[in-house]
């Protein structure tokens, strides 16, 4: 019986997105702090980008590969030197946006079950670098997506 599939946000900064743009979304780092959480991916699982800084949602990709560790260059942080996010997951895009698209999260997070029981500290509830969310909510999420997706000209 194969596992059904986990749903995730990972944290992320515009500058490392646009990294993994330029990368047509096929390859996802996540930081060295994270093996374990990182580990637990596997095909099928689905992942929600969250930008720190403009506090934005700003596309969703499937996880197609188990993670491995590669430390080529392609990621950084400016906050971390060193930082290579080398544990690694081969992606296919499922929605991605442009800037001019990219959804308020705080304004959705309200509506996200994950994210109630932060209350009024809300922001916790995007820090961090990998967040397990249910379905639900990124389906949630994903609709939302997809609706501005589909208004491109």
């Amino acid at each position: 019986m194969t596992a059904e599939p986990m749903h995730y946000i990972v944290v992320t900064s515009p500058e490392n997105w646009e990294k993994t743009a330029a990368r047509g979304w096929t390859l996802l780092g996540l930081k060295s702090t994270k093996p374990g959480q990182a580990a637990g991916f596997k095909a099928g699982d689905k992942v929600v980008a969250y930008a720190t800084g403009i506090k934005k949602f700003i596309g969703a990709v499937e996880v197609t590969s188990g993670m491995f560790v590669d430390h080529t260059p392609i990621w950084g942080s400016p906050s971390k030197p060193g930082e290579d996010y080398p544990h690694r997951l081969e992606t296919k895009p499922i929605v991605t946006l442009e800037p001019d698209q990219h959804l308020d999260a705080f304004a959705l997070a309200r509506r996200l079950e994950y994210a109630q029981k932060w209350g009024d500290h809300i922001s916790l509830a995007f820090q961090g670098n990998i967040r397990p969310i249910p379905k639900a909510d990124f389906d949630l999420i994903l609709a939302e997506m997809g609706a501005v997706a589909g208004s491109r000209s």
